[in-house]
């Protein structure tokens, strides 16, 4: 019971902040930074992606308590995967926390509603995504949105229960912010991991806490845990307690890539400090609804690697939409001197590649495809002899060649109803097949226009 051996001084100041509406104090070292990040930011949404133990749901309730105390009348909705499962968890952290409120801040808890009733009218609901049950969370208004194990809803349910029950319950309301928190995903093609994990990413909304972060775990308890997974080498462990995007290794695309193949930029220049000039590939897979992707690199033959430099995504882009994007990332990651002009390769329709060329003077090349599990077998093959490496800032791609995945049939590659997955990983594969490995740049071309012209007769 939190508060119940403290000193009458640390009450008196713990209750003196809290009728400030200050709760910042009964989280631990830990939980923290996540606090405060919420409450500083400007930002509408956050997340918490986190290992087990971190008490992730003891946080969010602090901060669903602080809010509805700072602010009478509001509502706060706590969602879990099932009703059940939120009533049995917050019902219990609330009775943690009931001998460290001051009586008349603490809120009733209504069972039969699963909801807590605060005096100055506030309400913290509870309630669930599941599909047979997600009806009964529509409601007037939502001030604050937690979304709890969120990486555990039901995926086919996803989309309708946040975009038409959830979330339009909060677009009148002018500082609506949902915060996020979960534990990893048993795949990460979760789409809370394809969607808003990236999103939170990139606008720096969200905080990674792992077994090493918990301030609750003595080194000796994280090294009986070590020990129960056999190492940390683990994949159970690496994706559970290092909270590491890792699907079950028999079902990703690419098991052979590596951070080893993640690296800054080569020198471009031979062994004795000479100037070199490389020829550079542009690898299209094209989508017009959905994804297209353009990976930018280089045949660094002196190394007979693979080097990618740059990449663009986007998605229900024109042809004239992507051409300029793909000029002007030609000219970031691969112009100048060192480069000769492009090899550019593109999956699309012929009659659609006529189009490019005639409407928007592009000319490509059709790329070496067969059939995707050879595709796909000669990426692997590349990674496994060390023969690409990846710029770090090509965060697309690296996030794909970590988390693609087959489908449980193995058929085919695994893709989101909303968002294509892969295609950065389809075009790295075409990319590399397009690559004369052992070739100088002066017989590259040649070769690749007439391998790739005897494959298209094929």
């Amino acid at each position: 019971m939190i508060g119940s051996g403290w000193s009458a001084e640390k009450r008196q100041k713990s209750d003196e902040l809290l009728r400030r509406h200050s709760y910042r104090h009964l989280l631990v070292k830990h939980q923290r930074p996540f606090y405060d990040m919420v409450h500083e930011s400007k930002e509408k949404h956050f997340g918490l992606y986190s290992s087990r133990k971190i008490g992730k749901s003891f946080m969010l309730f602090i901060i669903a308590l602080e809010f509805a105390q700072r602010n009478p009348g509001t509502i706060c909705r706590i969602i879990l995967p099932n009703k059940t499962q939120a009533r049995e968890i917050y019902s219990d952290i609330y009775q943690q926390l009931r001998s460290a409120l001051p009586i008349d801040l603490t809120p009733k808890y209504l069972k039969m509603e699963g909801a807590f009733q605060f005096t100055n009218g506030s309400r913290v609901i509870l309630g669930g995504s599941q599909p047979d049950n997600c009806e009964s969370l529509r409601g007037p208004l939502t001030h604050l949105l937690l979304r709890d194990e969120i990486c555990s809803w039901d995926a086919s349910n996803y989309e309708y229960v946040n975009m038409s029950i959830l979330i339009p319950q909060g677009t009148t309301v002018p500082d609506f912010k949902i915060i996020d928190a979960s534990t990893p995903p048993r795949t990460p093609t979760h789409p809370w991991i394809m969607i808003d994990y990236k999103k939170l990413l990139m606008r720096d909304c969200l905080i990674t806490l792992n077994i090493y972060d918990n301030s609750l775990l003595t080194p000796q308890m994280v090294d009986n845990i070590i020990d129960t997974y056999g190492g940390v080498d683990d994949s159970n462990f690496c994706r559970e307690h290092l909270c590491q995007l890792i699907p079950d290794g028999s079902l990703r695309l690419v098991p052979e890539f590596n951070d080893t193949h993640v690296g800054a930029d080569l020198p471009l220049s031979d062994n004795f400090g000479n100037f070199e000039t490389f020829q550079s590939i542009v690898s299209i897979d094209m989508g017009l609804v959905d994804n297209t992707f353009i990976t930018y690199g280089y045949h660094d033959h002196i190394r007979d690697l693979y080097v990618i430099l740059g990449e663009w995504a986007d998605t229900r882009k024109s042809y004239g939409e992507i051409k300029i994007a793909n000029d002007e990332c030609k000219v970031k990651y691969i112009s100048g001197t060192s480069f000769l002009a492009p090899i550019e390769i593109c999956d699309v329709w012929e009659h659609a590649r006529h189009s490019m060329n005639v409407d928007h003077n592009w000319q490509t090349q059709p790329p070496s495809k067969g059939r995707t599990e050879e595709t796909i077998a000669y990426l692997r093959d590349c990674f496994k002899n060390n023969r690409i490496m990846i710029h770090p800032r090509c965060v697309g791609l690296i996030n794909e060649l970590k988390t693609a995945i087959w489908n449980d049939q193995r058929t085919e590659i695994k893709r989101d109803s909303k968002q294509l997955h892969a295609d950065g990983v389809m075009s790295l594969a075409y990319g590399a097949k397009a690559v004369i490995f052992g070739r100088r740049p002066d017989d590259i071309v040649g070769l690749v226009f007439r391998k790739l012209s005897i494959r298209r007769k094929k």
